[in-house]
């Protein structure tokens, strides 16, 4: 396999082949990244979930590894999950004094019965190469509900315990255990913010330091399964004091991509940072339509850049701010390609050709009405259409891939944060994904895209009253390097 077919991106993990979904046990160890994930090794249809394993030292450059956990009749499919370093061998579990510690949803459908949902958990005394699941499974049994998984274990040092979050249909559910097998709940988190019905999935509980006022914040977020499915991935923020989350508004919950392709984001466990920063990824797609993506070259599935999140205060509300531009340098020339001070009027520039590109931009505008339209332009007479005002932003890819030619996926509008009159826009152009991040990532938008052809103009078109200023645009390089 080349890395190299047609629609595969570039800057962006994806399988070697066959099918790929949510991110698992993501965690730092012994100067590797390990980044599982919800894979289906025969075929590029959801099947009997297995878990999938690639390493990174960066966060950019990724090598598949082999399988990590298998199904079986008796025991049922590996669903989504964690990993931690039990640091101390508080499991006792490991010859040494931590090892790696994973859980995730062992999902069992009989014949004729309920499915079946309960958490088990596998440990690696090899640094994450291979995974034995535990003897004494189920470590958390079911207790009689139907959607029962998806368990995030952390360390929380104040109360120097494990904690679990579990997704329970609507719900919540908040455990803790000070050896990562005998789990008690001590705690339920339930909707208080109007109508989110749907299967909530992959949670995620973390803390944030904000960095002007030294006050760490905690971070809860989920995934909603719902048609039409939008926007899939959603936090809160509150605090935890080792039992309880409290969200600060109960009422108002944040949106951590408008884009229709990011969902079940997980953080990294175990970051080697010396403050609380937190990086995660999320599966670039969506449930309505993920089983009908191209598929022509044998894979099926790819994941967002990983993110570095950090918190935001802003008209005494709190946000998540995501930044990718960490894992960029290194895939960038010395030089951009494109160095424009200002548009004001429309322009044409022709794109070389390159794995992916990354075009950063300020937007100056007066309101609506004083807007510009990027339009990017593919050889077989394929479109993608960016319009920027002051208040808005609207991303048109419904001549971008066939299966986006009908309402409502054809078009994701985003009303900007702020009231200033520009903002900072940074575009990152896959092969068959984009991700844009507005205001310095107080904002982020994922969507897949599905081209035929090479990628070869920028068109810029800006309406009067409406500027286009600090354009650069870098050709980056390719991820897969040997392939």
């Amino acid at each position: 396999m080349s890395y190299k077919e047609n629609l595969r991106p570039q800057i962006h993990f994806s399988p070697e082949k066959n099918w790929l979904n949510d991110p698992n046990g993501c965690v730092y160890h012994n100067g590797i990244y390990h980044l599982f994930y919800q894979f289906h090794p025969f075929s590029t249809q959801w099947g009997p979930m297995h878990w999938g394993h690639a390493e990174s030292r960066d966060l950019v450059h990724w090598e598949e590894k082999d399988i990590a956990l298998y199904p079986d009749e008796e025991t049922g499919m590996a669903f989504s999950g964690s990993g931690v370093v039990d640091k101390g061998n508080t499991s006792g579990l490991f010859s040494d004094d931590s090892g790696l510690a994973f859980f995730y949803t062992c999902h069992r459908e009989e014949p004729g019965k309920e499915t079946v949902q309960h958490q088990w958990l596998a440990i690696s005394h090899d640094g994450g190469g291979a995974l034995e699941k535990y003897p004494g499974n189920p470590i958390l049994h079911n207790p009689g509900v139907k959607d029962f998984r998806d368990p995030k274990v952390l360390y929380h040092n104040e109360t120097e315990k494990w904690i679990m979050v579990l997704a329970v249909g609507e719900k919540i559910n908040i455990y803790n255990s000070s050896n990562l097998i005998k789990w008690q709940e001590i705690s339920c988190f339930t909707r208080e913010m109007g109508d989110l019905s749907g299967i909530w999935e992959c949670p995620d509980l973390f803390s944030l330091t904000d960095s002007t006022t030294g006050k760490k914040h905690w971070v809860l977020a989920f995934s909603i399964l719902t048609k039409p499915a939008y926007p899939t991935q959603m936090y809160l923020i509150g605090s935890f004091d080792g039992c309880k989350f409290q969200a600060y508004d109960p009422g108002t919950l944040g949106i951590a991509d408008y884009g229709y392709d990011f969902y079940a984001a997980q953080s990294w466990s175990n970051l080697p940072f010396k403050d609380d920063r937190k990086v995660w990824i999320g599966w670039a797609s969506n449930w309505n339509y993920a089983h009908k993506t191209p598929d022509s070259a044998g894979w099926r599935g790819v994941m967002s850049l990983p993110r570095e999140i950090t918190i935001h205060e802003k008209d005494g509300r709190f946000i998540l701010n995501q930044s990718i531009t960490p894992f960029l340098a290194g895939l960038r020339p010395d030089k951009p390609f494109l160095d424009l001070l200002s548009v004001t009027d429309d322009q044409s520039y022709e794109l070389k050709e390159a794995a992916a590109w990354e075009i950063m931009l300020e937007i100056f505008s007066k309101g609506r009405e004083t807007s510009a339209e990027l339009i990017f332009h593919w050889d077989c007479g394929d479109s993608l259409v960016l319009t920027v005002s002051k208040d808005h932003f609207v991303l048109d890819r419904g001549n971008c891939g066939s299966i986006f030619r009908q309402v409502p996926w054809d078009k994701i509008e985003v009303p900007i944060a702020g009231t200033e009159e520009f903002y900072f826009c940074q575009i990152i152009l896959d092969n068959s994904i984009i991700e844009i991040f507005l205001n310095e990532g107080m904002q982020a938008l994922t969507n897949l895209i599905f081209p035929k052809g090479k990628l070869i103009k920028l068109d810029i078109s800006p309406a009067p009253g409406c500027r286009i200023g600090n354009i650069k645009g870098f050709p980056l390089r390719s991820i897969w390097r040997g392939k």
